[in-house]
């Protein structure tokens, strides 16, 4: 018997299995896919700072997923002067691509030195 049950006519019977496409928010039920692309998504708090520029580090690892918490000194110009890890739950090579894409970050200019985090989640395609 099919998912929505069977009608009056034995011949109207839906199915239940088979193979079909997942559907794409923006589009119709007959596109998309039902893989979702992974990769590294980052964030950053800096004070009353703005991100100018919060570069994607290196996905180092692809066997291991998980979530690297930064802590950051940023300079009066923008600029990341210190850069260390305070949290993480992924592998040494995910942290040092975190590290190395967060001295690169770039930040508004401010009247003196603050320091914050920049968070990176690693996640697996």
């Amino acid at each position: 018997m099919g998912g929505f049950g069977r009608g009056n006519n034995p011949n109207n019977s839906g199915k239940d299995s088979g193979n079909g496409m997942s559907g794409n928010s923006n589009g119709s039920s007959q596109s998309g896919s039902g893989n979702g692309p992974g990769g590294v998504g980052t964030s950053a708090q800096v004070g009353s700072r703005t991100a100018k520029s919060l570069p994607v580090p290196d996905y180092a690892d692809k066997t291991s997923e998980g979530t690297v918490v930064v802590n950051i000194v940023v300079d009066e110009g923008g600029n990341v002067i210190s850069a260390t890890i305070k949290k993480s739950t992924t592998t040494s090579a995910n942290n040092n691509a975190a590290l190395s894409a967060a001295r690169r970050s770039k930040f508004s200019a401010g009247p003196k030195t603050e320091t914050g985090t920049t968070t990176y989640k690693f996640k697996q395609k």
